[in-house]
């Protein structure tokens, strides 16, 4: 698990350590309260972590609710080691999930 302070635009990422085509990603959302807070998330897969050089995977358009898991499959088979997701918010919010699974071929 996870938990940022509040921002517009908080991230978590992983390191797979090499290359891989990613089909989907799955995040579990925080158990427990405040799980309303993940509105917009951003799922990128590239090679560094700027944003502008990544692939867009996909996206969850919530509220979410606590304990949601979130399946996103990605619209292509982006590739990278990389994988970032953003929560994008109209105002500082914490960001926050208790697990997520990267899947690739």
């Amino acid at each position: 698990m996870f938990h940022t302070l509040g921002e517009l635009e908080p991230f978590w990422w992983v390191n797979l350590g090499q290359v891989y085509k990613v089909f989907k990603v799955v995040s579990t959302n925080r158990i427990g309260a405040s799980g309303e807070r993940l509105r917009q998330m951003l799922v990128h897969v590239g090679d560094s972590l700027e944003t502008s050089h990544m692939e867009l995977c996909g996206e969850f358009n919530g509220p979410a609710f606590s304990g949601q898991v979130i399946d996103t499959q990605c619209k292509t088979l982006p590739e990278g080691k990389i994988v970032k997701l953003t929560s994008v918010n109209k105002k500082p919010v914490e960001f926050h999930l208790a697990e997520v699974e990267v899947y690739a071929v």
